[in-house]
C-alpha cells in the first residue's frame, strides 16, 4: 500500500475504535460505525476523494509470487536482480555461518524460512562456491 492509503485507513480505524468504544445505552454511534466502514470500503477499492472518481487502483495479492512480478516491474527487472542476488549472498552466508555455529539444519530453516531441502542446497554449493572463487565466504555481520 501506498503512504497516504495507509494513513488514512489508520485514521479511519482509530475514528472506528474511538465510535466502537463509546457505544452505550446513552449514546448511539451506530451510524458513525457504518459511515466508518462505508469510507474504509471506499479507500480499499481505490476511491480516495470525494469527487467520484478513482485515484488509485488498489491491489491486492494472492502469493508472494505476485507481489514480486509487481515489485520488479515496478523497479525495472536489472534492480530487480540485482537486489534479489544480494539477499541470496546474504542467505548464503548467513546459512553458512549458523551451520559453522552447530545450528541444527531445522533450526536454520525455520529461523530463515527455508525448506530444509533449500538448507542442503545451500550447504551442498558453498564449497564449490569457496572452490569456485579461491576463498571462504565471509561472516555474516
Amino acid at each position: 500500500m501506498d503512504e497516504r492509503l495507509t494513513q488514512n485507513v489508520g485514521i479511519i480505524l482509530d475514528s472506528l475504535e474511538a465510535n466502537a468504544k463509546e457505544i452505550s445505552e446513552n449514546k448511539n454511534t451506530d451510524w458513525d460505525i457504518i459511515t466508518d466502514f462505508l469510507h474504509l470500503v471506499v479507500h480499499l477499492i481505490g476511491y480516495d476523494l470525494l469527487d467520484g472518481k478513482v485515484h488509485r487502483n488498489v491491489i491486492f495479492f494472492q502469493n508472494l509470487r505476485q507481489e514480486q512480478e509487481d515489485w520488479k516491474w515496478q523497479i525495472g527487472a536489472r534492480e530487480y536482480y540485482d537486489t534479489y542476488r544480494l539477499e541470496e549472498k546474504r542467505r548464503y552466508m548467513l546459512v553458512n555461518q549458523l551451520y559453522k555455529n552447530k545450528v541444527p539444519k531445522y533450526q536454520i530453516a525455520t529461523l530463515l524460512g527455508l525448506s530444509i531441502k533449500r538448507v542442503n542446497q545451500i550447504l551442498l554449493e558453498i564449497p564449490k562456491i569457496e572452490k569456485e572463487i579461491g576463498k571462504t565466504i565471509p561472516k555474516f555481520e
